[in-house]
């Protein structure tokens, strides 16, 4: 019997698949195998038909990943979705005054192109640090003009509510690692 060609199998595996088309059990082409070689060096074996048969079969399609169940306490229950946060608004004094805050000069550089409406990643590549870094330096800002998002903070900079001064010497004040302090 002459074995089909079958692109990427062996001569010997395709044997084994002429065997298997044909319908033979997989024992019995084992014991073939043994027939056409010697006892002690068989052409094929049970290991071998068994691994051509499972190479023939049609892999199965992947199953579809479950969708993310919502996040539960500890406890199983659901938590509840959090309630929306008014939004604050600040007051300028009464007397009319604005009120004055202090920034770092790398803060004041970020809260100015905030103002030209770069993103963090913008000024980030503009000023050469990490956009981690800017983020960090956006949260500063923010908490030192009590605003509660970055939009507020950039309305509050460019009013005349507000007084941005630049600190002078090392982060505001705060003991630092610069050379000047």
């Amino acid at each position: 019997m002459t074995a089909p060609v079958v692109l990427g199998l062996s001569r010997r595996d395709a044997q084994i698949v002429t065997l298997l088309e044909q319908g033979l059990p997989v024992d019995r082409i084992a014991e073939l195998g043994v027939y056409r070689g010697t006892r002690e060096r068989p052409a094929w074996t049970r290991a071998d038909v068994l691994r051509v048969e499972r190479a023939r079969q049609p892999k199965p399609k992947p199953k579809p990943k479950p969708k993310p169940k919502p996040k539960s306490c500890t406890c199983g229950r659901q938590r509840p979705a959090p309630e929306p946060t008014p939004p604050v608004d600040w007051q300028p004094p009464a007397d009319g005054a604005p009120r004055e805050v202090v920034l770092t000069r790398r803060e004041a550089q970020v809260l100015s192109a905030m103002c030209e409406g770069l993103t963090a990643a913008e000024i980030a590549e503009r000023l050469g640090t990490s956009h981690w870094t800017v983020k960090s330096q956006i949260t500063a800002i923010l908490s030192a003009l009590e605003a509660p998002n970055s939009v507020r903070a950039i309305v509050l900079a460019l009013s005349d509510q507000v007084q941005v001064r630049v600190a002078q010497g090392n982060r505001k004040g705060r003991g630092g690692g610069g050379a000047d302090g």
